[in-house]
């Protein structure tokens, strides 16, 4: 009976246990079953990829990826990662010190990852904003101890057991949860009670500009602040009732026509516009992070620094500069990138031209509406007695050069 469990053991041994490690594309994997492996190190040259599958040539098996070994990439164990890590959807588990000591600046973590363990990411100062899927069940001791966060959303509905100071040392730490989650987290992660917010900011900036100047309500002069914006999440401006979104649905007449998102939920991953009349808006998850859009939107948004050609196999690719979408400038590195965080507009080869003006379809200006002379209201379908306006509402100066408008109609003025 002894002979016949060793033997059983021997082959199991032969099958598995005693395959040999083995290395694709610099990347070092171990065989766990006969179809899954895990990733336990290797050569990295800036910014990481794990693939989802890897095929070993000496055993003509293809393996699926579920796992990232313990110290696998600490710094201690192989090069620096300076730019950003990307998982496939297959990892389940990131063991013990896996990314100790790195330098990162963006990671993504897939739906179906059940366990970060011990010190994972301990001592990251680049990472500064993570999303923790809802399958996640364990979350380490000291897992993202001396990090950089700021953010931290969570997706799920049930706290992940967590770790003593898993978050310890993060100076400006926000663990964002749903609005219905929020008593469960705080009871829950009582290291963590006051880090716990069911709100996190938008940061606006800038001046929208008065596009489409003269349209069918009259003068338009949209007065607020906007940005391109992209979420790892999506999020809820139902509350947040000085800001609108909008989405670039169609390209015509040199224009970028763009329609407002009514129920005011910005799906993860997606490139929108905001305008508001406040610098910082205060939002919240949505609910339903499976939130899609029912229409066409142009725009792309990114999550990380991202380099941008002018033009691609897809069409032109342009920036919201100022005043109008231009398109991008790869003979200035500063002006070929996108900002993490924010949106590029791509357009068909076919409707393409340097600039693009804005077009906010159904759009109620809070400015001019009409123009007054000697205090009564010239009704915009009768002449103007031709006196010249700028285009912000205000007589032209007698010796004003440039657009005017005259009669309801621009002129540029040379006198």
């Amino acid at each position: 009976m002894k002979k016949l469990y060793f033997l059983i053991l021997l082959l199991a041994c032969s099958s598995l246990q005693c395959r040999a490690d083995f290395v694709v594309d610099n990347l070092k994997y171990h065989v766990l079953t006969d179809s899954t492996v895990s990733v336990t190190g290797g050569s990295v040259n800036g910014s990481l990829v794990i693939p989802q599958t890897v095929y070993d040539e000496d055993e003509d098996v293809t393996y699926t990826v579920t796992e990232i070994g313990e110290e696998a990439f600490s710094l201690w164990n192989g090069p620096r990662i300076s730019g950003s890590v990307t998982l496939p959807s297959t990892i389940t588990q990131i063991d013990s010190k896996a990314f100790y000591y790195q330098s990162f600046s963006s990671i993504n973590f897939p739906d179906g990852l059940k366990k970060i363990g011990d010190y994972c990411f301990d001592v990251n100062r680049n990472l500064q904003q993570i999303t923790l899927p809802a399958s996640l069940e364990t979350l380490g001791e000291g897992a993202f101890q001396r990090c950089g966060l700021n953010q931290v959303f969570m997706m799920g509905n049930k706290p992940a057991a967590i770790g003593q100071y898993a978050f310890a040392d993060n100076q400006y730490l926000n663990i964002i949860v749903k609005p219905s989650c929020y008593d469960v987290y705080r009871a829950a992660w009582t290291e963590y009670t006051d880090y716990v917010t069911d709100i996190f900011p938008l940061f606006i900036s800038g001046e929208v500009p008065p596009y489409d100047l003269w349209g069918a309500d009259g003068l338009r002069v949209p007065v607020a602040n906007y940005r391109t914006f992209c979420s790892p999440v999506a999020c809820d401006l139902t509350h947040a009732n000085v800001i609108t979104t909008w989405t670039v649905d169609s390209i015509a007449d040199n224009k970028a026509y763009a329609s407002k998102i009514d129920n005011n939920v910005i799906p993860a991953n997606t490139g929108v516009i905001l305008m508001s009349d406040e610098d910082t808006v205060f939002v919240q998850l949505a609910e339903n992070q499976d939130a899609k859009l029912d229409k066409t939107n142009l725009l792309c948004g990114v999550l990380k620094n991202t380099h941008i050609n002018p033009t691609d196999s897809n069409g032109t690719n342009y920036v919201l500069n100022d005043t109008v979408f231009t398109k991008f400038d790869d003979s200035d590195q500063w002006r070929s990138y996108v900002e993490a965080g924010h949106a590029y507009l791509k357009v068909a080869a076919s409707t393409a031209t340097d600039t693009l003006n804005i077009h906010f379809e159904g759009w109620v200006p809070t400015a001019i509406r009409q123009i007054k002379v000697n205090e009564n209201t010239v009704d915009k379908n009768k002449p103007n007695d031709g006196r010249s306006w700028l285009l912000n509402g205000m007589p032209a100066p007698e010796n004003y050069k440039g657009i005017v408008i005259r009669n309801h109609k621009k002129f540029v003025q040379q006198h």
